[in-house]
Order: C-alpha cells, then structure tokens, then sequence
C-alpha cells in the first residue's frame, strides 16, 4: 500500500512540473484518450523518483520554464508534450 501513498504524494509535484512546462494533461487526455496509460506510467515514474526534494526546490523557484530540470525522470516525455 506505500505505492499508493507515494503516488498520492508525488503526483502534484508531477501535475506541477507540467503546469511549469505548460503542459494541460486534462486537455491532452481529452483529446488522446489512448494515451492515458502514459499519463500513468509517467506519474509512477515521478513516485518512484528521489529527487522529490530537488523538484519542489525547483518548483518553488520556478513559476515558468521552457525545459524541465536535468534531474527530472520524465523530462523527455515533458519536453515532448511541450513542442506537439
């Protein structure tokens, strides 16, 4: 059950660094229901991450960004979403 508690707890670091990127998952999900297992895997990648301290630092002092962090698990699939 700690999975579930980790990814209660990491998924709006998650939701964060796509707002920060400009990213409206809602409205990707939307329009590319098949796509919503990405989403998923994505938001279990962040729970799995250690850089939870780094990224709410980042976040933090971040309220816009062209790119996401190095340390960022999910940086490419952000980056992705970001130039569609």
């Amino acid at each position: 059950m700690r999975i579930f508690r980790r990814i209660a707890q990491k998924e709006p670091l998650f939701r964060g660094m796509a707002d920060r990127l400009g990213i409206d998952f809602g409205a990707w999900i939307t329009r590319n229901p098949e796509l919503a297992g990405e989403y998923r895997a994505a938001v279990i990648s962040c729970a799995a991450c250690s850089s939870g301290a780094a990224c709410q630092t980042w976040q933090s002092g971040t309220s816009a960004a062209a790119h996401a962090p190095g340390f960022c698990r999910n940086r490419h699939m952000l980056e992705a979403l970001t130039e569609a």
